[in-house]
């Protein structure tokens, strides 16, 4: 039986179950995704050593540099996708998904010179003489890894997103987790080291394709990926919409990758380790809210291809405010408990990598929150104010991280960082405010103010029982410690919580409509 979205999910009528259903399913894939990397992380730190997670640590980073070459385009075969549907104009989506196929097969061909000056890259950043075999071999695998990511699964992807289908290639994200996690462990341990573990990842990325095509092909089977379909007025105006993006591109590399390569640079490779250490933990739990979010940017653009302006505002205002409810008491928890958090899983030596966590889920906090701003200015089609943001924190991070490391040392990269990330949260706000008419007194007293005030309540009372714990001697064993970090979490949490539910932030008709809508998520098809 062929399986398709149905109507309702999609167009005017049911918004929030398709909505829902797209972000608890982009949050189930993404909390699974992080388990199998948290597993990554602590079984190649302790059986490969501090180093060679180093240079673990360095191909993911690379391989995160290499997508500059999306220039935006995953972004835009969701948009487009999405609106055409919206509109019934099924020609199009397949002119879409067919000059994007044609664009990433010619970008794969401008990558492939990029193998051969990958010895003369790493030996500028430094890598010992003795790990830079090790080191290209992996990073050469890893840029193959990166080239069949994005041409073939950033398209099926894009697709299935477009037809308001997160689920799937959530399941998909999942199903390949543990086939992932056994790949890793039977690399190191029959001795394949590190190429081992990135030959591994090469295969899941096959898996993937391979999954992504076939529920493509059962959920949407009007579409044809095939090169007949190809446009050049198509090819302009996605070309023309990714690029205006590419600006966010760059930002994002440089925002939380720039200060690691700097590190390495001024510092060495054990100084890498410890920051992306604290990075890695904060940033995967960064990604959550994030990931939840894509599920805007095909409702946004579907209400804009309807010219529903005031739908717009009204998912504005209660995304911005389900997204405060998630970050404030889960970043303010984790800078709160970060020292004992690092102990309980790496064990003493790595304060480094504490300050690294503590100082970034403030500013991390910060740039995620601008994540419904985001999806609303690309769904709406003016992805010019994102390029502009983008610009403020290319400038800033540049100037400020290479300059604040060589006077500060270590702290001088989360110095940098937080400055470039705070800049462009303040910049972005205002100008999608004034976007969407809604003024930003309104904006701060009915979406900010009641959530940071029982954050500060909430983080102080914690905090209190944290002093209290470490005073009689919990944080010197390892039993105290864990017992200590449940306690202060779940008081931080509860009472933020309590705080909450006793207000009147979210009204009654508002969550009696939400639940209801969540009710109906698991049993659609």
């Amino acid at each position: 039986m062929t399986e398709t979205a149905a109507p309702s999910e999609v167009l005017p009528g049911s918004p929030d179950r398709s909505l829902l259903r797209n972000s608890f399913f982009n949050g189930l894939g993404f909390l699974w995704s992080a388990a199998v990397l948290f597993f990554q992380v602590t079984y190649i730190l302790h059986t490969l050593g501090a180093e060679m997670y180093g240079i673990w640590a360095l191909c993911l980073i690379l391989s995160s540099t290499f997508t500059i070459a999306d220039f935006g385009m995953s972004a835009t075969i969701v948009k487009f996708v999405s609106e055409y549907r919206a509109k019934g104009q099924r020609d199009e989506v397949n002119r879409v998904l067919a000059n994007s196929f044609l664009f990433y097969l010619g970008i794969d061909g401008l990558l492939l010179p990029l193998l051969f000056f990958i010895p003369s890259l790493l030996e500028f950043l430094n890598i010992p003489g003795n790990l830079l075999p090790v080191a290209v071999t992996a990073t050469t695998i890893a840029l193959v890894n990166f080239m069949l990511t994005m041409t073939g699964v950033n398209i099926q992807t894009g697709l299935l997103q477009g037809y308001h289908r997160m689920d799937v290639t959530n399941r998909v994200t999942m199903a390949v987790g543990m086939p992932k996690v056994l790949g890793t462990v039977a690399a190191v341990e029959l001795g394949y080291g590190m190429p081992g573990v990135m030959i591994s990842d090469l295969c899941m990325v096959l898996l993937t394709i391979a999954l992504l095509r076939w529920r493509a092909s059962v959920i949407a089977p009007e579409v044809a990926l095939a090169f007949r379909h190809r446009s050049w007025i198509t090819f302009k105006l996605i070309f023309r919409f990714g690029m205006t993006l590419q600006a966010s591109v760059i930002s994002g590399l440089i925002n939380f990758h720039f200060d690691k390569l700097v590190l390495s640079k001024l510092l060495g490779l054990t100084f890498l380790t410890y920051y992306d250490l604290g990075s890695r933990v904060v940033g995967k739990i960064r990604g959550l809210p994030l990931i939840v979010a894509t599920a805007l940017l095909p409702e946004f653009s579907r209400l804009h291809a309807l010219r529903d302006l005031d739908s717009i505002r009204e998912i504005y205002r209660k995304s911005s405010k389900a997204m405060l409810v998630f970050l404030l008491p889960v970043f303010g928890t984790i800078a709160l408990v970060s020292d004992l958090f690092i102990e309980l899983w790496l064990g003493t030596g790595y304060e480094l990598a504490s300050l690294t966590l503590r100082v970034l889920a403030f500013s991390y906090c910060v740039n995620v929150f601008t994540a419904v701003v985001s999806n609303a200015s690309k769904g709406l089609g003016h992805p010019e104010i994102e390029a502009k943001t983008a610009a403020l924190q290319v400038f800033l991070n540049v100037l400020l991280s290479p300059l604040l490391v060589l006077v500060l040392g270590f702290p001088g990269a989360l110095i940098g960082t937080t400055t470039a990330l705070l800049g462009g949260a303040w910049y972005y706000l205002v100008k999608v405010n004034r976007l969407l008419e809604v003024r930003a007194g309104e904006f701060a007293l009915t979406i900010l103010r009641l959530p940071i005030l029982f954050s500060v309540a909430s983080l102080l009372s914690a905090g209190g029982v944290l002093a209290l714990g470490l005073q009689i001697g919990l944080g010197s064993f390892w039993e105290g410690r864990a017992a200590l970090l449940l306690a202060v979490s779940g008081i931080s949490v509860g009472v933020f919580f309590a705080l909450l539910l006793k207000s009147s932030y979210i009204d009654p008709a508002e969550r009696s409509r939400w639940k209801n809508a969540w009710q109906a998520i698991l049993p659609g098809r």
